[in-house]
């Protein structure tokens, strides 16, 4: 729908990644969140009101799955036959093995070891006791992104207040402060404010 409204990092949003270097910097993330905006803007008014955001979210679903389509088909002929879905089962299956071992891999010496193993199950006893500790306070009132982002609470959101969401999102995830995006930092500036219950 909106940059804002996604994790992004550099290998998530190509797109925003205008001179292909492998870093999103703040200009070509807001570049590309006003490019968001201006092509959810359907009619033109400056705003975006819900049923455009449900609008850009259906182009969105629709888009993904043609180019799901398209990944399975591999001679581009229109039809997916048994080979070519045999053939990207055994590559998502491959895919899914890479990450599990890069996951397991605690120690990155290319083995998975008992060390990584007690190292693994230790982060998993830490992440089940910050869920816990989340469903203590879940009696806040949860607020969607949008209406966090709605800073008037009028339903609609500006041209302003889109670019303003934008901005503190880039912030977020600019785990380093240097002002770019790389490869997995978004998901590392979470994890840290997620530790400091923020």
């Amino acid at each position: 729908m909106a940059i804002a409204a996604a994790a992004c990092t550099a290998a998530a949003l190509p797109q925003a990644d205008a001179n292909q270097d492998g870093t999103i910097t703040r200009a070509e993330f807001m570049a590309e969140s006003d490019s968001r905006f201006a092509k959810t803007d359907t009619n033109r008014d400056g705003y975006l009101s819900q049923d455009e955001r449900e609008n850009a979210k259906a182009i969105r679903q629709s888009e993904r799955q043609i180019k799901k389509f398209d990944r399975l088909d591999t001679n581009g002929d229109g039809v997916i036959t048994r080979a070519e879905f045999d053939s990207e089962t055994a590559s998502r299956k491959e895919r899914h093995k890479e990450r599990r071992m890069k996951f397991m891999d605690a120690n990155k010496d290319g083995q998975i070891t008992d060390e990584d193993r007690k190292l693994r199950q230790e982060k998993r006893a830490e992440m089940r006791k910050e869920r816990g500790e989340r469903s203590k306070r879940g009696d806040r009132k949860k607020v969607s992104h949008w209406e966090r982002i709605d800073s008037n609470g009028d339903g609609l959101i500006s041209a302003q207040e889109f670019r303003s969401g934008a901005e503190k999102m880039f912030e977020r995830m600019d785990a380093n402060d240097d002002g770019m995006l790389t490869e997995g930092e978004g998901r590392k500036r979470r994890k840290r404010l997620k530790r400091r219950g923020r």
